[in-house]
């Protein structure tokens, strides 16, 4: 009970974080986006216009000029020049001599340079700027300026940066120096509620999912890996064989042994099932189980006959000394079976670093009859320095050296690879080779055996005794 109260409690907390994270980044995006289009809205109807002025200013053209701005711009009502507390002339009259307004004559008296005239509840606001002797009055229409950039979730405010208006937490910023403005923008309190209401449904649909997700997830998992255990303890993994035949001797002479899984009848391959297998340490127990199975199926058929039977053992199995010892044990205590061993040493993550530790065991392995090979060389861990420093007696080549399915088999890789291997008096075993073709390439460079639906495809024990039969 106290465990699904703390699971709905971070179930909640999830919800809220992540609504209020997502109400945040909204309302900031909102906000800036706001901003900016003021910020250029003004740096095009009001600064362009400014230096436009500035241009023309007494130019004997001057008033037509100031016609023509006001023209061609639709935001502008009229613009009027002022010196000594006079209009002087604007773009619709060439002189006015007419004094101006209380309010204006107090702003550049203070020598406010530029100034925002925004009077409330007004269809219209001005622009001030000095230049010359005097200012310019710029008069603009209010809803024409910003009627493209209202939204309905934010509210914006300009003012003259010199105004002393107290700034919110909770509302973003931008100063325009070159206007001497300043642009705010922040959410509606009415609107942060339903921003926030969308958010927590949008949220509690997002966290219910992924959590859902991730519960099936981890279940799934350690559902196999139960699944895994009890197939272990029911004996339901079992040996398929390969055969591997010999290029020199013109016969099969080997044959690895692969794990499968007899699950209710559905024989399931590695890929279903290896990836949890070796987590566990159940692994060495089917891998023993293989070994015991094996050998009684081939000395059913094959007792006097040196035939080899190769197994798959990762790095972390060699490592372990009871495991090992278990080993050594069959192998001194079950006839027909010395030297006739091969442990094929794979590896899915980089433990091929302890190579000292491998290759103490792997030498003592080798005084019981065993022949020791590198899996899948030249792709994983499977590395130059590696077979170097441990005293493999074979090398197997990965199919993709082989296969047109990869880009790798144009290259010369696989004769290097050879090459390499005959230069160590290594036996070099290919494996996937699956057509005429790709046999063709591998006999073409001298290589000692081959593995592959071509000759041989994976079969259960009783198809592996009566191929062994149909060599004997």
């Amino acid at each position: 009970m106290k465990f699904k109260f703390n699971s709905k409690l971070n179930l909640s907390v999830s919800i809220i974080l992540l609504s209020t994270l997502m109400a945040f980044f909204i309302i900031k995006s909102v906000e800036l986006n706001q901003i900016n289009s003021i910020s250029n809205l003004l740096k095009s109807k009001i600064y362009k216009v400014q230096l436009d002025i500035e241009r023309t200013h007494n130019d004997k053209h001057s008033i037509t000029n100031l016609k023509n701005l006001v023209l061609l711009t639709p935001a502008i009502i009229s613009i009027s020049y002022i010196n000594n507390g006079m209009y002087i002339y604007s773009d619709r009259k060439e002189h006015i001599n007419k004094p101006i307004e209380h309010n204006l004559k107090n702003i550049i008296s203070l020598g406010y340079n530029p100034y925002l005239l925004s009077p409330k509840n007004s269809q219209s606001f001005s622009y001030l700027f000095k230049f010359g002797t005097g200012y310019y009055k710029i008069n603009y229409y209010r809803n024409l300026l910003i009627k493209n950039i209202h939204n309905n979730l934010t509210q914006f405010k300009i003012y003259n940066i010199h105004e002393k208006t107290k700034k919110h937490l909770f509302r973003s910023y931008k100063i325009m120096d070159n206007l001497d403005i300043v642009i705010s923008s922040g959410i509606n309190t009415s609107k942060l509620f339903i921003l926030l209401l969308f958010t927590t449904i949008l949220s509690s649909i997002i966290v219910i999912k992924l959590n859902r997700f991730i519960s099936q997830y981890f279940n799934i998992h350690n559902s196999v890996l139960r699944l895994i255990n009890k197939g272990v303890s029911n004996d339901e993994f079992i040996p398929y064989y390969q055969n591997v035949y010999s290029l020199t001797e013109n016969k099969f002479i080997a044959a690895e042994v692969l794990c499968r899984w007899d699950r209710n009848g559905n024989i399931l391959t590695p890929n279903h099932f290896i990836h949890q297998l070796e987590q566990l340490d159940s692994i060495k127990t089917v891998t023993l189980n293989l070994i015991k199975q094996a050998f009684d199926d081939l000395n059913s058929i094959y007792p006097n006959e040196k035939y080899l039977l190769s197994f798959n053992f990762t790095v972390a199995m060699i490592l372990d000394k009871p495991f090992i010892d278990k080993v050594i044990n069959f192998i001194e205590n079950t006839p027909n079976v010395k030297n006739k061993i091969i442990i094929e040493l794979t590896e899915s993550d980089n433990r091929f670093k302890h190579l000292a530790d491998i290759r103490t065991v792997m030498l003592r392995l080798k005084e019981y009859g065993v022949l020791l090979s590198i899996d899948d060389f030249g792709t994983g861990y499977s590395n130059l320095l590696t077979i170097q420093e441990l005293p493999f007696d074979i090398m197997k080549i990965d199919r993709a050296f082989i296969s047109s399915q990869y880009a790798v088999s144009n290259s010369n890789m696989l004769e290097m690879m050879v090459s390499l291997g005959k230069s160590m008096n290594l036996l070099i075993v290919v494996e996937g080779v699956e057509t005429k073709k790709e046999l063709i390439r591998v006999k073409d460079l001298n290589v000692d055996c081959c593995q592959g639906f071509y000759y041989s495809i994976p079969s259960n024990s009783e198809k592996f005794k009566q191929s062994l039969l149909h060599i004997k």
